[in-house]
């Protein structure tokens, strides 16, 4: 019964972490985005004054 339960609980974690690590990943990206665009705004209104 617990060699059963060993590979299960093993996917069941590996599935959260995939999952948890890809968020993550999404989330710092979308941040890196907007923290650039808001850089980018920036910078071309005071270049073009």
């Amino acid at each position: 019964m617990l060699r059963e339960a060993i590979p299960k609980f093993r996917n069941t974690v590996a599935t959260e972490v995939i999952t948890l690590i890809s968020i993550t990943i999404s989330r710092s990206l979308s941040t890196c985005y907007a923290v650039f665009m808001f850089a980018y705004a920036k910078t071309h209104r005071y270049g073009s004054e």
